[in-house]
């Protein structure tokens, strides 16, 4: 894949995806919620940023009965807040929507609140750990062996307020929310078809570090395109690159090997 054709790919891709898939105010109000609390300890609802919330209240797919998303963001009011788990849960709750439903089917009892609250105070106690991270970038920086440990933190911090297993996915999303220009995105279908995990495999840490360093190289290979790109959308680099493989490989499952294996991710 050129130049050309890796801005085409991730200019369609993201054109296709805000168009069809809801869910990237959860996305943008996470990403600009965490940046403010690791910068100050707390973070700011603006009067627009309510009125996506509110939004997200009428339009969310999963709500029990009793309901426990709507009622968890009616705490998310104008002004300044310091529990960071009501600014992460949104996004998480949203696009890892089908844990979220597990949760509920293992456990009748699973409370989203006390999950939240568990999750803000896991990132609070280890804010320190994690700001170091926050700014910076793949293209810039190799993954060290400090990744691996706080994407172990992270996922057996998730797997305890959880269910139980183990959450790759989870804590992927997590991360990258901590810093969006440094931790990629992934899920299990595209493990899967980039070859990072056979079928039935869990996401391991150091599994997500040979992705890191996998979407590295194609971050440096291609990166006046990518950054051609992320200046034109004002999205990062590494969830414009999700999305397409998301496209590719979560929705498009029948996609050909060919038309994977042209982007050069599915090799180390």
């Amino acid at each position: 894949m050129d130049e050309f054709q890796a801005a085409r790919w991730l200019r369609a891709s993201h054109g296709y995806f805000t168009l069809f898939f809801p869910g990237y105010g959860e996305y943008i109000l996470a990403t600009k919620w965490v940046a403010e609390w690791l910068a100050s300890a707390t973070f700011l609802v603006t009067p627009d940023d309510h009125l996506k919330i509110n939004s997200m209240i009428s339009t969310y797919q999963w709500e029990p009965d009793p309901p426990q998303f709507s009622r968890l963001l009616e705490h998310i009011t104008i002004g300044n807040h310091d529990q960071i788990g009501l600014a992460v849960i949104p996004y998480l709750a949203n696009w890892n929507v089908r844990r979220f439903v597990e949760y509920l089917k293992r456990n009748k009892k699973f409370s989203l609140a006390d999950y939240t609250d568990a999750l803000g105070e896991f990132l609070e106690a280890n804010k320190n750990r994690l700001l170091p991270f926050h700014n910076k970038n793949l293209s810039e920086n190799v993954p060290s062996d400090d990744a691996e440990l706080v994407f172990e933190l992270v996922n057996d911090t998730l797997k305890r307020i959880g269910n139980g297993q183990n959450e790759p996915v989870g804590t992927a999303k997590l991360l990258h929310i901590i810093s969006p220009n440094f931790f990629p995105l992934v899920d299990n279908a595209i493990s899967e078809a980039m070859q990072l995990k056979l079928g039935g495999e869990s996401l391991n840490a150091e599994k997500y570090k040979k992705w890191m360093l996998r979407v590295r190289r194609w971050f440096i290979q291609h990166l006046s395109a990518c950054k051609e790109i992320e200046g034109q959308v004002s999205v990062p680099v590494l969830k414009l690159i999700d999305e397409g493989l998301y496209l590719m490989c979560s929705v498009n499952k029948k996609l050909p090997y060919e038309a994977r294996s042209q982007l050069g991710l599915s090799q180390d």
